[in-house]
């Protein structure tokens, strides 16, 4: 019955944010999940994410993410994802940004399955330092760069996303001291 009830209200989420119609999910994490979308001012294809129904009205994670939101939109950079739009709807927070075409690192390196050439090794990683240190030099701190965070276009160019840790050098903390955020792995 839980969990009826979470589909309809997360049914009704996604039908709350008019500007945008949802054609399936690209990823979920433990704040959000990613939609592919059409945006339906412009018909381009987007990624829209939605924060958890459950969390919208706890005041540390909705500082969170606007937190996020703060840190993508003060970024631009063709190695960064980019976001044009965001906001509050019916109680839903959502941030829409460009849709990356051809995976993440971690989808290539599991497709591949043997360590890359570094022919593609050597230009992504350029990119990636590339986004990084301007992020870096805008006062902004990823705190969870992975491969599921670095997103590839299908020309090759890599993309920074899920600044969803981020931390602003001047953003006070939302976090305990000793805290461990981010993916421990990496």
């Amino acid at each position: 019955m839980q969990n009826q009830k979470q589909r309809l209200k997360r049914i009704a989420q996604i039908a709350s944010i008019k500007r945008y119609k949802i054609d399936r999910v690209l990823g979920r994490g433990g704040m959000a999940t990613v939609y592919h979308a059409i945006d339906t001012k412009t018909g381009s294809s987007c990624a829209l994410k939605l924060m958890e129904p459950h969390l919208a009205d706890d005041a540390v994670f909705v500082e969170r993410f606007k937190r996020e939101i703060r840190a993508c939109t003060a970024l631009n950079h063709e190695n960064i994802v980019r976001v044009f739009d965001y906001g509050e709807e019916n109680g839903t927070y959502y941030m829409a940004s460009e849709f990356v075409d051809g995976g993440t690192v971690a989808s290539l390196l599991k497709v591949i399955d043997r360590p890359l050439p570094v022919a593609i090794v050597v230009p992504v990683m350029v990119g990636f330092l590339d986004g990084l240190q301007h992020a870096h030099e805008q006062g902004i701190v990823h705190r969870d760069i992975k491969p599921a965070n670095l997103m590839l276009t299908k020309s090759g160019v890599v993309k920074i996303g899920d600044f969803g840790i981020a931390k602003a050098q001047t953003d006070s903390t939302l976090t305990k001291t000793g805290a461990l955020f981010g993916t421990p792995a990496y």
